[in-house]
């Protein structure tokens, strides 16, 4: 049983004094005991009223928690003022000839220094004077049941004023060969490099690139349209080479 309240302690001290004063001829108990009985009353009514306190930076645990992890720090890119990046941007079916333009970069040549921009000093003509460079990185599916050909790599870019004949820059290319004979169900991807001369990263907003439409290899008769791929590249950013592009071209 537990005491509660000033008034139970009251009751208890009258108690204590009755049964004292009723023992006839005893003597009366110690002074220094009742003062004990009722310091632990006191006590106990103090445990039972107060509710415990928890401190508040005390830890609390959850069921879900998860230990903590290292948050993986992305690789420092150059200001895309100076060099940016985007996927999948663009695509043309001709006559069952889908061409896309899965990557458009455009950025300083110092922004990149880990390319060899000297390899084409001497078939290129003003390329070690050019500051600005492009790229472009086709993917090319014939989805037809016959060969075909198709020479994206002489096809042309425009940017702003500027008409660039990727012709003038084949020494560039890399990946697979998108030029030439694309056999039924065949999927290739291939990329290549070209100079901009009149116009700065910070500054392209719209990039154009035409080819003729794909032809019957064993005729030459069109099956498709000319190609025109518009892409709007006004949002500059900084997109990866995404990896089922990047191992066509390791």
């Amino acid at each position: 049983m537990r005491i509660r309240g000033r008034k139970n302690l009251l009751v208890v001290v009258l108690l204590l004094s009755v049964v004292v004063g009723g023992c006839g001829g005893q003597a009366p108990p110690d002074a220094n005991a009742i003062n004990t009985a009722i310091a632990e009353t006191q006590e106990a009514q103090s445990t039972a009223t107060e509710p415990a306190i928890i401190p508040s930076n005390t830890p609390r645990s959850s069921p879900t928690a998860r230990p903590a992890t290292d948050t993986p720090v992305p690789t420092p890119q150059p200001s895309v003022d100076q060099l940016w990046a985007r996927n999948y941007v663009g695509s043309f079916d001709s006559g069952g000839v889908i061409v896309e333009i899965v990557r458009v970069l455009v950025g300083y040549k110092s922004s990149m220094p880990s390319f060899d921009w000297d390899a084409g000093n001497d078939i290129i003509t003003g390329w070690a004077e050019t500051e600005v460079v492009g790229e472009l990185v086709f993917r090319l599916t014939n989805a037809t049941d016959r060969t075909i050909s198709i020479y994206p790599d002489q096809g042309t870019v425009q940017i702003g004023s500027e008409q660039i004949e990727l012709f003038d820059y084949f020494s560039t290319s890399f990946g697979e060969d998108v030029s030439g004979d694309l056999f039924p169900g065949v999927t290739k991807v291939g990329g290549i490099w070209f100079g901009v001369r009149r116009s700065l990263p910070a500054d392209v907003t719209q990039v154009i690139f035409r080819c003729d439409g794909p032809s019957d290899a064993s005729s030459w008769a069109r099956v498709g349209p000319d190609i025109e791929i518009v892409m709007d590249v006004t949002t500059h950013v900084w997109e990866d080479i995404p990896e089922e592009i990047n191992s066509y071209l390791d």
